[in-house]
């Protein structure tokens, strides 16, 4: 019989009940039915391994897609890149967080451009201030006028809040300003009227116009435009509807216990922001003001003029404020906000402000803080995670959430750890006396570019894989690239410095 005929009747599942003395038990017989079987689990074996690694590349293809549009995150690449376009000077606003600008023209006039963030074109532009001798100025000299108008867009985008000031554009109008002569000295312009200006965003109408008391600041808040000045040195803080103009709520506070001429920097403005639906005021350096967005004053804190506010933040996931008080020796205390109501219940973290520039939200409610090792706290209790037991440099220049781990930078360490327990996962050394000037992410493989410290004329970013911490490759600038940013939509901008000017990299 055919050996060819024997593999075709074998059938494993379908052997013939027959006697045992029946059975033909001779080697030949044997010696090509096990082959078949090792064929058979080689090729399940082979196929399971290639669906398992399947399922885990199509995994990660959905992991670095879920980050698409955080901060900080641009499209995959890998190598070096080239420039393949320029970014218009319409087109920086929408890669840096807006689609606008404002403009002042060489008689005084302001207008408000919206552009196309794709292209670059403009597509409406609306006047907010007519001719203004004060703020004229002859093209090509070297004197330039500094205006003080502010536009901020709407960005707080909330489909269950139809407050939402998103398709809003606010400016604050101002005849004001400052005039920057050749020997580089300001001279601040008068202010004789302040206006409170918002735009539709879909075609530049005119939603609100209306004359306010002089303000330096505008924050927006949901339903909301927030200004700020200081009257006879007290703050004054106004809240106007964004669809009427009509003001909502005004608070006049007290003027600081602590003397002006005692006041670092010589202070002399009020400088309003928003931290979620809160409204923060800093006036001077050492005084800073929490309100509600009804206008509520939920902390002021004074303090003396050798300690001072350096920083306030949301946590990432919570609407959890921070705000941060310097000694005035190099340290600061971050201080928790658990119940808007009741200062008792603020909590004193140990540590200093680690700054998270990027964050994918996959570990919400997770505040961290340095010096020395790496702390984690619990944003809705303010207890203790976990802490880092390795020692890293007395500050952490700054961190990035990703995946569910924390990574960080710290003197020339790049070092990740398990955002739940603090486990570490790995540790890089980078070059000695290297500087972390920037970090950003694709998803893979986190980028670095550093001041190495030793002169060197090539500047570069450094890839490293995300798991391992390991150097995958550097990638050199193109020529006349000066440094890179992560922009919008995933692109990756540089800067060129000769001609000053942005251009996309790929």
């Amino acid at each position: 019989m055919a050996r060819g005929g024997e593999m075709q009747t074998v059938e494993l599942d379908d052997v013939p009940e027959v006697a045992i003395a029946e059975v033909d038990d001779r080697p030949r017989r044997v010696r090509w039915r096990r082959p078949l079987v090792v064929v058979g689990v080689l090729a399940l074996v082979g196929g399971a391994l290639a669906g398992g690694q399947w399922v885990v590349d199509a995994r990660e293809r959905s992991a670095i897609a879920a980050l698409e549009g955080i901060p900080g995150v641009i499209a995959p690449i890998g190598g070096d890149v080239e420039v393949i376009g320029t970014v218009s000077r319409a087109e920086l606003g929408d890669q840096f967080g807006g689609s606008g600008e404002v403009t002042n023209g060489e008689d005084g006039s302001q207008v408000y451009h919206w552009y196309d963030g794709e292209t670059g074109a403009t597509l409406w532009s609306a006047p907010l201030l007519g001719p203004t001798p004060t703020l004229g100025y002859d093209e090509g000299s070297e004197q330039e006028i500094h205006i003080a108008t502010y536009c901020q867009l709407g960005d707080h985008e909330d489909e269950s809040d139809d407050t939402s000031p998103a398709g809003r554009v606010v400016c604050l109008v101002s005849d004001g300003g400052d005039k920057i002569g050749e020997d580089f000295m300001g001279t601040s312009l008068p202010v004789t009227t302040t206006r409170l200006v918002v735009l539709d965003t879909a075609d530049g109408s005119v939603v609100a116009d209306r004359s306010i008391d002089a303000a330096r600041t505008l924050t927006l808040v949901p339903g909301l435009a927030v200004v700020a000045g200081l009257r006879d040195g007290a703050p004054v803080v106004t809240a106007y509807d964004l669809e009427t103009g009509a003001e909502a709520w005004r608070d006049e506070l007290p003027a600081s216990t602590v003397a002006s001429e005692d006041v670092a920097m010589g202070w002399s403005d009020a400088f309003v922001s928003s931290a979620g639906r809160r409204i923060v005021l800093q006036s001077p350096v050492n005084r800073l003001t929490v309100l509600s967005s009804v206008g509520k004053v939920l902390r002021d804190v004074d303090l003396p003029t050798d300690r001072s506010i350096d920083g306030w933040w949301v946590v990432g996931g919570t609407d959890r404020l921070i705000y941060s008080i310097a000694d005035g020796g190099g340290g600061s205390t971050p201080m928790l906000v658990i119940d808007d109501d009741d200062p008792t219940k603020d909590r004193a973290l140990v540590g200093t402000q680690v700054y998270v520039p990027i964050d994918d939200g996959s570990l919400p409610g997770l505040v961290l803080t340095g010096g020395g090792r790496l702390r984690a706290w619990d944003a809705a209790t303010g207890t203790a995670s976990w802490s880092s037991d390795d020692g890293l440099a007395s500050s952490i220049d700054q961190a990035m959430i990703l995946r569910g781990d924390v990574i960080v930078t710290s003197s020339n360490i790049l070092a990740a750890f398990d955002g739940t327990t603090g486990e570490k996962l790995w540790t890089r050394t980078l070059a000695a006396g290297a500087v972390v000037t920037n970090m950003f992410t694709d998803g893979r493989n986190l980028f670095l570019e550093m001041d190495k410290g030793d002169g060197e004329d090539v500047p570069l970013v450094t890839a490293y894989d995300r798991t391992s911490g390991e150097e995958a490759f550097s990638m050199a600038y193109p020529a006349g690239i000066d440094q890179v940013f992560p922009g919008a939509h995933g692109r990756l901008i540089g800067h060129e410095s000769a001609g000053d000017r942005y251009v996309e990299l790929g």
